[in-house]
């Protein structure tokens, strides 16, 4: 069989119009989705957009500045390149919801909050990039080539525990804000170990109606502001990270640092106002997010190594 006979048959058992109105269905589905999703959660949808119009904003200034006066080597530039990779994965996550998916953006958000609070730690002197990502293992001559990856993820897993022991510690928290944080981590690894929340929806629904199992996306109000919830929450940790990315005090300039506050406020404002429909966790992350990520303007990277 050659490439136009695989591709033939493939074609010829799939691609017919029976089988092709199945996947025209599930785009409009998603299509659907996404128009039902701008006509709810207006103020939610604003914050949004204005977080990922201030994250365009601070990699340009980062390009205009890091880029021209960073070697390779640095880890300084290492620290950025992983910080574009948040910003896509951010952008991921957004995508997923907007078009039906948004349990499964919950996944990607985990990663997103952990690393924002490595950049944290990492400010705040309590690790170090090079420890912290298993550079030490590569730049180690003792280790033989092939070994080194397997020392390096040795290396990761080992400084991570260390170090998310010494930050939860540093923070003296409050036995009601442990329970409540604890609750709150376990909610993204739901998610990501068995996929529990993007099975709960649609089995419980079924077992409501007793109707066919839903194959397509439908939008649901309360699965989206479950995703955007905890959206605002990790966007707001990895929001006030941002400054460490400058290379001394208020170097994107006061509009930027303004725009910052501006968003600072936002965010705590949103995250705060869950408290008034009962959800506790909302008081104690608005009291505790700041002391997570005890940055502003003022700040830029500090890293021990």
């Amino acid at each position: 069989m050659n490439v136009a006979e695989w591709q033939q048959r493939l074609e010829r058992t799939f691609l017919t119009d029976v089988e092709l109105n199945l996947y025209d269905h599930l785009l409009d589905s998603e299509n659907a989705f996404f128009l039902d999703w701008q006509n709810h959660l207006y103020g939610s949808r604003t914050l949004s957009k204005s977080f990922n119009i201030f994250l365009l904003d601070t990699l340009n200034c980062i390009n205009k500045s890091y880029i021209e006066g960073v070697q390779e080597k640095d880890f300084r530039f290492k620290a950025y390149l992983n910080l574009i990779s948040l910003c896509r994965r951010f952008r991921g996550c957004e995508i997923l919801c907007y078009q039906g998916y948004p349990e499964d953006g919950l996944s990607l958000l985990r990663e997103i909050k952990d690393r924002a609070i490595i950049f944290s730690g990492i400010n705040q002197g309590l690790t170090s990039f090079k420890k912290i990502y298993g550079h030490s293992a590569f730049e180690n001559s003792n280790i033989p080539e092939d070994k080194k990856l397997f020392c390096s993820s040795k290396e990761i897993k080992n400084e991570e525990r260390k170090f998310f022991e010494i930050y939860w510690k540093k923070l003296q928290l409050a036995n009601d804000e442990k329970e409540e944080l604890e609750a709150w981590q376990k909610f993204f690894n739901w998610e990501v170990h068995g996929q529990r929340l993007t099975l709960a929806g649609p089995v419980l629904n079924w077992l409501k109606s007793n109707g066919p199992f839903p194959i397509y996306p439908e939008f649901s109000e309360n699965n989206c502001a479950m995703y955007i919830n905890r959206s605002h929450e990790v966007s707001w940790l990895l929001h006030r990270t941002l400054p460490v990315f400058q290379k001394f005090a208020h170097e994107f300039g006061s509009e930027w640092g303004q725009k910052w506050k501006i968003l600072d406020e936002s965010f705590n404002y949103m995250v705060a106002s869950l408290e008034e429909i009962g959800k506790p966790i909302g008081k104690v992350l608005a009291a505790i997010i700041p002391k997570m990520t005890p940055f502003s303007p003022s700040n830029f990277w500090l890293d021990k190594d």
